[in-house]
């Protein structure tokens, strides 16, 4: 009889063991992608000197808990983020070219964040070596493997964008930034 009881028991254990751990299975499964658009950031690039560094920092709000349920559903969240990675980096100028004041006046371009959770900035998007050709739209290739997960548990959000010039401008560049992210959320 305590044989069977004892036969009885570990089959019991077991049988929890396996229910509770094809729970969390089941829980890693239920994922969802969420794409996030940082609210359009304008800002202006100054006046520069050729072959000097020209700087600029803006910033923005932005509610990722709310985003993240609207596109997700009311069960996920900022806490469900499992990872959030840049999928894109749009700068374009907001004024009409005027005597070579555009995009190609850089040689290079580096756009950076930082958040008031983590504010450490993270190249999120780089070109090394911009196109000389006149464009008042510049797509900038972004560094898709880095997890920007502990940047997004933030509401403030700050840009920098910085680039050293390969010609002098001569009137500042007023310019939107258009970044967009994709969050994997899960339960």
């Amino acid at each position: 009889m305590l044989k069977q009881f004892k036969i009885a028991s570990i089959a019991l254990l077991t049988i929890i063991g396996l229910t509770t751990s094809s729970c969390e299975k089941v829980k890693d499964l239920v994922t969802a992608d969420v794409n996030l658009s940082m609210s359009t950031l304008t800002f202006d690039i100054p006046k520069t000197a050729q072959g000097s560094v020209a700087v600029t920092t803006g910033s923005t709000a932005m509610d990722v808990n709310a985003l993240i349920k609207a596109s997700a559903g009311e069960k996920f969240g900022v806490n469900n983020i499992r990872s959030l990675k840049i999928t894109s980096c749009v700068l374009e100028l907001n004024t009409a070219i005027i005597r070579d004041n555009d995009f190609s006046a850089l040689q290079n371009v580096k756009v950076e964040l930082s958040s008031n959770t983590n504010t450490n900035f993270v190249t999120l998007a780089e070109v090394a070596s911009n196109p000389t050709t006149t464009a008042s739209r510049l797509e900038i290739p972004v560094n898709s493997t880095i997890d920007l997960k502990d940047y997004f548990s933030a509401s403030n959000f700050y840009v920098r964008v910085s680039g050293a010039t390969r010609r002098a401008t001569t009137e500042p560049l007023h310019c939107t930034a258009v970044i967009k992210y994709t969050a994997n959320v899960g339960l």
